[in-house]
């Protein structure tokens, strides 16, 4: 992400919180305005969502008053992208076991690899691994569909609509 993106982002948290930051607003007050932002959809820079929860504008709100309009910013994550549990390797073993028998779940995966000491128990997430896998082209679908075997049927009968009725 680059400093214009950031800057977009940390003015458009800003535009939400600003009637509460900038008026000497009651608690009760604050709470009502934060809801009501709350409840509207919103056009949120380089983002698909649409809504933000009452929860994320206090946290914002905070970050202004510690930090000024930088509080508002995104972190820069230096390590972005860059996988700190599942290293190189580790992502190695996944594949052959993925390889190996496609059919294996990524639970079944994390599995294997303990029980060969590759990883120790609890250190890898389902979902983590699954999203490394994708990545690497590795998804279960995607070994299924690779390794689909023609089953001599001619599938194209079903999709064609006029072979129904003539």
């Amino acid at each position: 992400m680059d400093e214009q993106q950031r800057d977009e982002i940390a003015a458009f948290r800003w535009q939400l919180i600003a009637p509460v930051v900038a008026e000497d607003v009651t608690r009760l007050e604050r709470r009502r305005i934060l809801q009501q932002i709350a409840r509207q959809h919103h056009q949120i820079p380089h983002s698909d969502k649409t809504r933000v929860s009452v929860r994320t504008l206090e946290r914002w709100i905070a970050a202004y008053r510690q930090a000024g309009f930088d509080g508002l910013k995104p972190k820069v994550r230096d390590d972005a992208r860059k996988g700190r549990v599942i290293t190189p390797e580790i992502l190695e073993h996944a594949i052959a076991a993925r390889r190996e028998v496609p059919e294996r779940s990524v639970q079944q995966i994390i599995d294997t690899l303990e029980k060969a000491g590759v990883v120790p128990p609890g250190l890898l997430r389902r979902s983590t691994l699954s999203q490394h896998l994708v990545r690497a082209g590795y998804s279960r679908k995607a070994m299924l569909s690779r390794m689909r075997i023609p089953d001599g049927f001619d599938h194209s009968f079903r999709s064609n609509p006029s072979t129904y009725y003539g």
